[in-house]
């Protein structure tokens, strides 16, 4: 069965194509192509896709101490102006 996951999630990340039908071209019967693609979304569903993106800064350990209230985050800067 290890071996039809490995199979299952290469043609879904590499060609793209949707679980159940890649499921349907590995498994022999239709069950087994409905648990395959049933395994490999909920494994997709576990995935965080930002695990190993770092984390920006908290807007907090940005401020300047005694300013009023004048500071305000920059919310976008666009190279255009």
């Amino acid at each position: 069965m290890r071996h039809k996951d490995e199979d299952l999630a290469f043609l879904v990340d590499t060609f793209g194509i949707p679980a159940a039908r890649a499921a349907a071209l590995i498994a022999a019967t239709p069950e087994e192509a409905d648990y395959l693609a049933a395994r490999y979304l909920a494994r997709e569903r576990r995935r965080d896709p930002y695990g190993d993106v770092p984390v920006p800064d908290a807007l907090s350990e940005h401020e300047v101490a005694h300013n009023a209230g004048l500071q305000k985050p920059v919310l976008d800067r666009d190279p255009k102006f």
